[in-house]
């Protein structure tokens, strides 16, 4: 597994914004889709936070955290 880091992540207001609004669409949709999609950014930003080097560079020094069960990714 790679080592740990001190990395901490944060959104631009814009992004913040558009994940406000992605939740909200699903909660439209259902409550539950809503909640699950804001665990598994919470997941996915705990993961990129705690072990930087383990999701896949895509680029540069661009890695890519693919969020489950979503068509969402991190990067």
């Amino acid at each position: 597994m790679s080592e740990q880091s001190g990395l901490k992540a944060w959104f631009p207001e814009e992004t913040e914004a558009e994940l406000r609004g992605i939740a909200q669409a699903y909660r439209d949709e259902s409550l539950l889709l809503g909640d699950s999609f804001e665990s598994a950014v919470r997941r996915g930003v705990a993961l990129i936070e705690q072990f930087t080097e383990a999701a896949p560079v895509v680029g540069g020094s661009v890695r890519r955290r693919v969020l489950r069960r979503s068509p969402f990714s991190l990067f």
